[in-house]
């Protein structure tokens, strides 16, 4: 269903753009050979023209529309998972509320067949979220904010080569840092978030946002995603597109840890 979805946005988007350089190509070649320019030459100019604008064009929209859409939350049910997947979840959120954490929500994102259990803690202003995506691991984000549009995230994901790429090239913000512990319990990620966030407070001279319920944390996503979406609007896929081949090669992929506007 998904590969069904991604295939009508590719060939819509990929209609629309033609149907439009239909008539602004028309109009470049007439401005082209009126400046002097050579019939092999205008060929050549509106051939890069055409390749560089499908490019920016069509990559956008789909990751518009598929990777970073606006951020809904859906309440639903993780009885759905596969029985192991719901056992795992139901240990790792029982040891999240020995230590004080409340269970907020159940929810699923629509159009990507993942599914979430997200805990708040009413005193320490943090968040963890219990993760299931088709095809992966189980995995665990802890998540804080801190004020003016800062977040900390620490998970215990799995490397994804691919999912890697994607977030790499298009998807990093410059005040939404993370760091990786693949293999640790979601209770393990706590102690070391609340040291990291200690750290970036003093360090940058930020206010912590001290609440744990939904709303702050529906907010915050929300903001983080509409910032991720306009940064893409403004960002080159072809520069973007180097930097997901580059990744492979990065010292990042050894050492998942993006620090952002932190260490400027």
């Amino acid at each position: 269903m998904q590969w069904r979805k991604i295939l009508g946005i590719g060939i819509a988007t990929v209609a629309t753009f033609y149907l439009i350089w239909t008539f602004v190509s028309s109009g470049l070649r007439s401005l082209f050979l009126a400046w002097g320019f050579s019939e092999a030459l205008t060929e050549l100019l509106l051939g890069i023209l055409f390749a560089t604008a499908q490019l920016e064009t069509v990559l956008k929209i789909m990751l518009l529309q598929l990777a970073i859409r606006p951020a809904k939350f859906v309440e639903t049910s993780l009885s759905q998972l596969p029985h192991s997947d719901q056992q795992a979840i139901q240990r790792q959120s029982r040891e999240l509320q020995q230590r004080g954490f409340i269970k907020l929500l159940d929810y699923t994102v629509p159009g990507t067949g993942g599914m979430a259990r997200l805990f708040g803690h009413p005193d320490w202003g943090s968040f963890v979220e219990l993760g299931y995506a088709p095809g992966l691991p189980l995995f665990a984000n802890s998540i804080c904010f801190l004020e003016p549009h800062w977040s900390l995230e620490l998970s215990n994901a799995q490397p994804n080569l691919l999912v890697d790429m994607v977030w790499f090239a298009f998807l990093r913000q410059p005040r939404a840092l993370c760091k990786r512990q693949s293999g640790v319990s979601p209770a393990m990620l706590i102690n070391p978030l609340l040291l990291w966030r200690q750290q970036v407070r003093q360090q940058l001279g930020l206010a912590a946002q001290r609440q744990g319920d939904l709303a702050t944390y529906i907010t915050a996503e929300r903001e983080k995603r509409q910032r991720q979406r306009q940064a893409l609007l403004n960002k080159s896929m072809s520069y973007a597109l180097l930097q997901a081949l580059w990744y492979p090669f990065s010292k990042m992929r050894q050492h998942f840890v993006w620090l952002g506007d932190s260490i400027r």
